[in-house]
């Protein structure tokens, strides 16, 4: 028996649909990745996030905190959701520029030392050798 050539073009159809989808599965999961690698190198060795979801116009970071090394062992910063939209105008240049950026739940660890001073936290930078990072971070 001979196929028909409408069979043997639907088969090749299929075929290519199916491709495409394991390329879009592999390339997703790639860029999830990708995205949280870069956050955490961004943020510091004691930066923990639960997870990155990827959308169709934005990056959702989820439960991001990042560890303390005072006394009480609070974490020096926790945000339940983070969404990142970056400009869709910036793609062509090759740089990534956000749009937007909105932060549910934020809580900051702040100490009070005696006699009324607040104490803000210094927030980890990324690790890199020879600088200092007491200045401005990511």
């Amino acid at each position: 028996m001979t196929m028909s050539r409408m069979t043997k073009v639907l088969i090749s159809l299929a075929a290519c649909l199916v491709l495409f989808s394991v390329a879009a599965i592999v390339g997703y999961r790639f860029l999830t990745r990708t995205i949280q690698t870069r956050v955490l190198a961004a943020l510091g060795p004691e930066a923990v996030m639960d997870g990155v979801e990827v959308g169709p116009r934005t990056v959702t970071i989820k439960n991001l905190r990042i560890k303390g090394k005072g006394k009480g062992g609070h974490d020096l910063l926790t945000v339940e959701r983070i969404v990142v939209t970056p400009s869709l105008r910036s793609l062509p240049t090759g740089q990534i520029r956000l749009s937007r950026v909105e932060f549910e739940r934020p809580t900051i660890a702040i100490t009070l030392q005696p006699g009324g001073k607040m104490d803000l936290p210094q927030l980890p930078g990324p690790a890199t050798a020879g600088e200092d990072h007491t200045g401005s971070g990511p």
